[in-house]
């Protein structure tokens, strides 16, 4: 059995769920990405893209409007890949940030009647354009006078109806074609639009490395609580979707106990006036990480929309309790006992709720939420899923 995945990475967290699937599999597992950043031990790696090839694809997809429509030169290689490689299964994953022609990727898969698997780690696929729909739900009957266009198409006209018509067309007759939402909330949405009709689905939770994120004890060097949030972007903007500009908001309304915020990512903020936020960066090293968490006492989930909501996993893991906005795929994921989701910016609530009940939960239950996150999350049980899945296809 070979399975072939297909990435806009072989890093970051879709990259480490390709490698954890490799990791505990039987099968043979190939990868086709832009670029090959590392070694990766049980998988044969492909990169598809020369140096630019991907800003120019973007630059010529925003001005023809389909940013899932162009890359010819990456697509072509990609075909070639899996004519070469002969896998029993396509595993697509975020093959978005303009890697491949999802259309003719699709329709060549159908024509050569290859079995395969598409994984939402986000929602472009099943709403034709946008990565996150939010509140808008024109997805579900064909899009058109775009309310998010910029975002939702990255592009400077408005064909998001005639993309939907694309996308839908792309799966029509996908006789074997699987879709896998990462949480129980993304797969509800996935099965309300139009695209997948028809198509087989399935709810499998991204899993995480337990021999990394896992509950370990720091001495404490002062009597200060700590609220960690970890994002991919921080950045103090308004409404910006990741939630920086909440945090802030949070820390003033918290100023007087003695807490600290800590933010852990990539950020345009390198100095703020609260003293006290501490801004701490990127963090590369998954068991530095790790450590961030554990030595928190609470951490924070502030996005707009996560289709599933990784660093409340990674925190929970660590035994730490999570609190945050409802954004669909975190609460629908996480473990009610340990978590708390208040709506998207009441940020007042929000500090009550870590005030008055979370700031002091860790002490006693840290070990339980570790146990009982370990048993929900472990990225052997989904490889173990995959495996099963990719074995169902080709029957």
């Amino acid at each position: 059995m070979k399975v072939l995945h297909i990435n806009c990475a072989d890093y970051g967290s879709t990259g480490a769920i390709i490698d954890s699937i490799a990791k505990y599999s039987n099968f043979e597992h190939v990868l086709c990405a832009p670029y090959i950043t590392k070694q990766h031990e049980k998988l044969k790696t492909y990169g598809v893209c020369v140096p630019h090839e991907l800003g120019v694809y973007k630059r010529i997809a925003y001005v023809l409007g389909y940013q899932y429509g162009f890359a010819p030169v990456s697509t072509l290689k990609i075909k070639r890949i899996i004519e070469k490689e002969n896998p029993n299964v396509i595993h697509i994953h975020s093959a978005n940030c303009n890697v491949v022609n999802i259309y003719s990727l699709l329709r060549f898969l159908k024509q050569n009647k290859i079995p395969f698997i598409i994984t939402n780690h986000a929602e472009f696929f099943y709403t034709g354009s946008c990565s996150h729909a939010f509140n808008c739900e024109k997805w579900k009957s064909g899009c058109g006078n775009c309310p998010q266009l910029r975002f939702a198409a990255n592009t400077w006209r408005d064909t998001t109806a005639n993309a939907w018509q694309k996308m839908k067309k792309a799966f029509a007759g996908a006789k074997q074609c699987y879709v896998v939402s990462v949480s129980p909330w993304q797969k509800k949405r996935a099965l309300e639009s139009p695209i997948f009709s028809g198509v087989q689905q399935r709810c499998i939770m991204n899993g995480i490395d337990a021999s990394i994120f896992y509950e370990k004890r720091f001495l404490k060097e002062d009597d200060w609580r700590t609220v960690l949030f970890v994002t991919a972007d921080f950045s103090i903007t308004d409404k910006y979707s990741k939630g920086g500009f909440y945090l802030l908001e949070l820390a003033r309304l918290l100023k007087n106990e003695k807490i600290r915020f800590e933010v852990v990512g990539r950020t345009a903020s390198k100095k703020v006036e609260e003293d006290n936020v501490r801004i701490i960066g990127p963090v590369h090293d998954k068991n530095e990480l790790a450590d961030f968490y554990c030595k928190a006492d609470v951490a924070l989930a502030l996005s707009q929309r996560e289709t599933y909501g990784m660093t409340v996993a990674e925190a929970l893991l660590c035994g730490t309790p999570v609190v945050g906005f409802k954004n669909g795929g975190s609460e629908s994921i996480a473990l009610s006992n340990h978590t708390q989701f208040v709506e998207f910016g009441d940020v007042k609530k929000l500090a009550d709720i870590i005030r008055n009940k979370w700031i002091d939960y860790k002490d006693i239950h840290s070990n339980q939420i570790a146990l009982e996150a370990e048993y929900m999350y472990s990225d052997k049980a989904m490889a173990t899923a995959y495996e099963n899945l990719y074995l169902e296809v080709i029957k």
